[in-house]
């Protein structure tokens, strides 16, 4: 199963498509617009906070990139190890959900998704949302469905900056009217 979601590979049959896979690394301008996306992000009324995180080079850890704060300061971690902890166990189960137990968000929410681009784990948004604002199902798909648009974006290049706001403006009116 996991040969076919291409999350592991046949090295016999596949050794060729994973040599020409796009290793695309994120330069300051993506770095930039993806700061840009997580403020609009932080603007929306039910959330106070979160971060973008981008997957290192070996593929088995993910950095920040880009934090924001709405009402409050959270501390979301600088790095995450995949599987290590609540953000790296939903980096590996490769879909939106809510987080538990995260030290120092105390009457705080906090949903992930997991970044994809071309079979890969690119990155991940995190989101702090209000307690007293549930998310539910409709809002994590949606998450999720933001999250791969922006792997798609990061992970064709090009108008990276022209192309992520128009994809968060879309996102934002979708949220809002999801609440």
């Amino acid at each position: 199963l996991a040969m076919q979601q291409r999350e592991i590979i046949d090295e016999r049959r596949d050794r060729a498509t994973a040599a020409t896979m796009p290793r695309r690394v994120a330069g300051r301008g993506d770095q930039d617009a993806l700061g840009a996306m997580l403020d609009g992000l932080v603007s929306l009324y039910d959330v106070d906070g979160g971060a973008v995180y981008l997957a290192d080079e070996d593929g088995l850890s993910l950095r920040r990139v880009a934090g924001a704060a709405g009402n409050g300061d959270p501390e979301l971690p600088d790095s995450v190890a995949l599987g290590d902890g609540p953000l790296g166990r939903v980096a590996l189960e490769r879909h939106a959900q809510p987080v538990q137990a995260l030290g120092g968000l105390l009457g705080s929410g906090l949903v992930a998704a997991p970044v994809l681009g071309g079979g890969r784990l690119l990155g991940m948004i995190a989101l702090v949302v209000r307690v007293s604002r549930p998310v539910g199902r409709g809002e994590l798909l949606l998450l999720q469905a933001f999250a791969n648009r922006v792997g798609d974006v990061l992970l064709a290049g090009g108008d990276v900056e022209g192309l992520l706001p128009r994809a968060t403006e879309r996102f934002l009116s979708s949220w809002a009217a999801s609440t």
